[in-house]
């Protein structure tokens, strides 16, 4: 068992390794980052598109019908990998639809909370006018708007290695604590039956 821990914990701190290292790669290289981001895009569309082809053929169905999506996919995956660019138009659009969307149906709902405490109330408020403002900034610059997805998607998944891998760390130190803890545990619920 305790070999098992050693190997998995050992796995863990390399991807965390691998994680910090690609966050390093999106914060310094946005751009590079994100033209290679779109075209592993337009190759899964297309491997999505022709599986689904296969599918289709093999499950051939009145009620299951995926010929459609496989050809919606395939073509998505072809103007992706034509025009990349249409992604970094795509994604910051989308995103700031999303964020005025979400900002007003949630602003409306904090019209509701005239009963609650009022300092919730303009927090949430707030809030939801930050988010819309955020959703028209992207609308307006979606170029520039994509770098700075990139750059912290980079810095989330580097803040997010960096405390795994320290969790990871401070585990395999204290290990022989946690396999034994594991081994009472199991020996305490085969006592219960």
């Amino acid at each position: 068992m305790l070999k098992k821990l050693n190997k998995y914990f050992n796995i863990s701190i390399v991807i965390a390794i691998i994680f910090a290292a690609l966050g390093i790669i999106l914060m310094s290289y946005p751009d590079i980052s994100f033209n290679v981001i779109s075209y592993c895009i337009a190759g899964i569309l297309i491997i999505n598109g022709l599986v689904l082809f296969v599918v289709d053929y093999k499950t051939y169905s009145l009620f299951v019908n995926t010929f459609f999506y496989a050809i919606l996919s395939i073509i998505g995956g072809i103007l992706v990998l034509i025009h990349p660019n249409a992604l970094k138009m795509a994604i910051p659009i989308c995103l700031g639809i999303w964020f005025i969307a979400g900002g007003l149906f949630k602003l409306r709902f904090s019209a509701y909370l005239r009963d609650s405490n009022a300092f919730y109330r303009i927090l949430s408020v707030i809030a939801n006018i930050i988010t819309i403002v955020c959703g028209v900034i992207l609308l307006m610059n979606p170029i520039e708007s994509v770098e700075i997805v990139t750059v912290s998607m980079g810095i989330i998944l580097l803040v997010y290695s960096i405390a795994d891998l320290i969790d990871m760390i401070v585990i395999k130190k204290n290990v022989n604590g946690i396999s034994r803890f594991i081994k009472d545990e199991v020996s305490r619920f085969k006592e219960l039956d």
